[in-house]
C-alpha cells in the first residue's frame, strides 16, 4: 500500500507580498498535514493506473509545514520551529502523534540516515537528534557551533551532513563519535601520568618545594610534589603549569627566542617585541616562563624550516649550540666506550661530539631532530 503525504501552510499574506508574489516562510497562520492513500486500479488497461484518496488530515496545526521525512518509528515533519514525529497505522490509514520537540528557530528540511535525524534550520545551521524508543522522545545529540541559514541538506552517511546555506555557502559538518554532551563525573588530570624513565626530560620537572632535601628525601619527578599546577583562565582555557630546571629552561628559551622572531612563525599582530613588552606582561607581568603553544608551533613546521630556525641567529639571543651542548652534557652519562652506549642514545652521544668539535660545520639536521624529540618529550607534560 502506497501513502501519500502533503504539507500545506495558510499563507499569512500582506498588501506588499501580494503585489510582488512573495511568499515568506516566516508569514504562516497555520499549516496541515494531508495524508492519501494511492490504490492501483484493478481493472485490465493496457497502463497501470492510481486512485488517490485522501484518508486523513491534520489541519490544526500552528505553522506551516515544510518539511516531511519517514522514520522506522513513523513519519517526521516540521510544523514552524516543532518537530514532530507520528507514528502511520496502516489499516485504517490514521497517524497519531508520538512525540514532538520545538527548536528555536524554523526547520528547513528533515534527513534521516539509519538511527540519525539531521534537521536544518535558519539561524541553527545543521543538528543531529535521535529517537529514543525507551522514552519515546526526540534526543538532541550535537550541533554547528556557528549561526548559518542553511535550507537543504545533503546527508551522505549517519556521520557527515552537507548543507547549502542562504548565502551561498556549501558546508560540510562531521559528526565525531565522541559525545561531549553526555558528562560523566570524573577527575581532570594531565598527561604528565604518561611519562615514563626514558624521557628527555624527566629528572628535569622539579617538585615545587622549595625545602632542601637529603638524598633519602629526594622527590623524584614522578612525586605528587613534581605535578603540574592546573589554573583556568577568565576566557575559559586550561593551562598547566610545570617547573623546570635551569638548563631545560635555557633550552627551551632559546628555541621560544627563535621561534618569535622566525618569519612563519613570527606572532601575526604585532611584533616579537610588542609579544616581550606586551603580552608576557599583560597580567602583571612574569619572568623565567616558556610558553608550550609557542613551543608547540616548532612541531608544525617542515623540517626544511625546522633547520632554518636552529641556525637562525640575532644578537642577544642564547646561542642555541651552547645550549644544547650544555644539556646533553648534564643529561648523558660518559660509558667508557662506544659499546657501552644504549643504542637509544647512539644519536644524543654523536651530537655531542660534533657540538664538542668547536671548529666543524653545525649539524642543522642533528639538532632540529634533537629538539623535535626534546618537543615531543615536553607535550606529555601538558
Amino acid at each position: 500500500m502506497i501513502y501519500l503525504c502533503v504539507g500545506l501552510g495558510h499563507v499569512r499574506e500582506h498588501q506588499s507580498d501580494r503585489r510582488q508574489g512573495v511568499v515568506s516562510k516566516s508569514g504562516m497562520d497555520g499549516g496541515a498535514l494531508i495524508l492519501y492513500r494511492l490504490k492501483k486500479n484493478v481493472e485490465n488497461n493496457a497502463s497501470e493506473s492510481y486512485n488517490v484518496r485522501p484518508v486523513w488530515n491534520q489541519d490544526n496545526l500552528h505553522d506551516g509545514v515544510f518539511a516531511i521525512c519517514p522514520h522506522s518509528a513513523g513519519l517526521l515533519f516540521s510544523a514552524g520551529s516543532t518537530l514532530y514525529l507520528y507514528q502511520l497505522y496502516p489499516e485504517n490509514g490514521r497517524l497519531a502523534e508520538v512525540t514532538k520537540k520545538t527548536l528555536r528557530f524554523l526547520i528547513t528540511s528533515i534527513h534521516v540516515v539509519g538511527d540519525r535525524i539531521c534537521i536544518t534550520s535558519q539561524t541553527e545551521s545543521i543538528s543531529f537528534y535521535k529517537f529514543n524508543e525507551d522514552a519515546r522522545r526526540l534526543e538532541f545529540l550535537k550541533s554547528d557551533t556557528v549561526a548559518r541559514s542553511v535550507h537543504h541538506a545533503l546527508v551522505l552517511s549517519s556521520r557527515i551532513a552537507i548543507g547549502l546555506c542562504q548565502s551561498g555557502q556549501v558546508i560540510a559538518l562531521h559528526d565525531d563519535p565522541d559525545i561531549i554532551i553526555k558528562t560523566k563525573i570524573g577527575s581532570m588530570r594531565t598527561r604528565y601520568i604518561l611519562q615514563h624513565d626514558e624521557d628527555k626530560l624527566a629528572a628535569h620537572v622539579l617538585p615545587w618545594t622549595m625545602d632542601v632535601l637529603t638524598d633519602d628525601q629526594r622527590i623524584s619527578s614522578t612525586s605528587e610534589a613534581a605535578k603540574p599546577i592546573i589554573g583556568c583562565t577568565v576566557a575559559g582555557g586550561v593551562v598547566t603549569i610545570s617547573r623546570v630546571s635551569e638548563v631545560l629552561y635555557t633550552l627551551l628559551l632559546a628555541l621560544q627566542e627563535r621561534i618569535l622572531a622566525y618569519k612563519p612563525t613570527s606572532p601575526l599582530l604585532g611584533s616579537t617585541r610588542d609579544f616581550q613588552a606586551w603580552y608576557i606582561h599583560r597580567t602583571g607581568g612574569h619572568k623565567n616562563a616558556i610558553h608550550g603553544d609557542i613551543i608547540a608551533m616548532y612541531r608544525r613546521l617542515s623540517l626544511p624550516e625546522q633547520e632554518k630556525i636552529v641556525c637562525f641567529q640575532q644578537k642577544a639571543m642564547i646561542d642555541i649550540i651552547e645550549a644544547t651542548y650544555s644539556f646533553l652534557q648534564l643529561c648523558l652519562p660518559s660509558p667508557c666506550t662506544d659499546s657501552e652506549q644504549p643504542e637509544e642514545m647512539k644519536s644524543d652521544y654523536e651530537l655531542l661530539a660534533c657540538l664538542q668539535d668547536k671548529n666543524g660545520s653545525l649539524p642543522a639536521r642533528d639538532i632540529a631532530r634533537f629538539f623535535r624529540l626534546v618537543v615531543d618529550s615536553l607535550e606529555r607534560y601538558c
